[in-house]
């Protein structure tokens, strides 16, 4: 799976908090990509409309004076959901392909998801957690391209949505 889709999947499964805080027109992920360096830092906004924008999180990977280790939220955002699925995305970057940025500064724009969103975040969110799995755990319930195996009952449902 791309780390870009895993962020998407994080975000769509966060919708209904960031939802508590504002209406966003729109989400933004923005990271930056140098190359076989694993991503130290990602930051996730709520885009407003009109060049308008909170942020919600900052994650970072490393422990600096800086900044501390882990997600923050500001602007009164908080996610359990985000606070769940960034560390597992930051520390299991090196099992994501890179999508077509090798090096640079990354963005993914994500709309209002819809029901095939939620229900391919869900299957995702299920695959990693797995009832409190551990990375090698989930790793099992991902296929080789790091994405959820799905079994028929999900197939169907995503198949009426």
């Amino acid at each position: 799976m791309d780390l870009n889709k895993a962020f998407q999947f994080s975000v769509v499964l966060a919708w209904g908090d960031l939802l508590k805080v504002t209406s966003p027109c729109l989400v933004r992920v923005e990271y930056q990509r140098q190359p076989r360096v694993l991503l130290d830092h990602v930051t996730i906004w709520a885009d407003k409309g009109r060049g308008y924008r909170d942020l919600v999180c900052h994650y970072w990977t490393s422990d600096s004076s800086m900044h501390p280790r882990g997600i923050s939220f500001s602007n009164k955002y908080s996610s359990d959901t985000l606070a769940k699925t960034l560390p597992f995305i930051m520390t299991n970057q090196d099992r994501f392909t890179q999508g077509s940025e090798i090096f640079g500064h990354g963005q993914i724009f994500i709309y209002q998801p819809d029901q095939k969103d939620r229900t391919e975040a869900d299957a995702w969110m299920a695959a990693i957690s797995g009832t409190g799995a551990s990375s090698a755990e989930a790793s099992s319930q991902m296929n080789e391209e790091g994405c959820p195996k799905v079994g028929p009952e999900l197939r169907a449902n995503v198949a009426r949505a």
